[in-house]
């Protein structure tokens, strides 16, 4: 497992995060997600502190029109590739 890294990125900051007084605070994440295992979807996540918030990773899925509109969603494939987070 990666060790995160604090990136400096001049693009990431805005004149509206200046601000004075903060109620709350902005989290960005950017990055991959992996599993080591073919997997047709899996979910990741972010915790710091009490704050946590989770993402599903679903692999390509197709839709087709069926008879009266219908439509029908394939199954996920599975994920062979990392999935950029951004």
């Amino acid at each position: 497992m990666e060790e995160p890294q604090a990136v400096e990125d001049p693009d990431s900051f805005r004149d509206a995060d200046v601000i004075l007084q903060r109620t709350a605070v902005d989290i960005m994440v950017r990055g991959c997600a992996y599993t080591q295992t073919l997997l047709t979807e899996f979910a990741v996540g972010i915790s710091v502190g009490s704050f946590t918030r989770s993402i599903a990773i679903v692999g390509d899925r197709s839709v087709t029109q069926r008879a009266f509109g219908k439509l029908h969603f394939s199954d996920p494939t599975p994920i062979h590739a990392p999935v950029p987070l951004v």
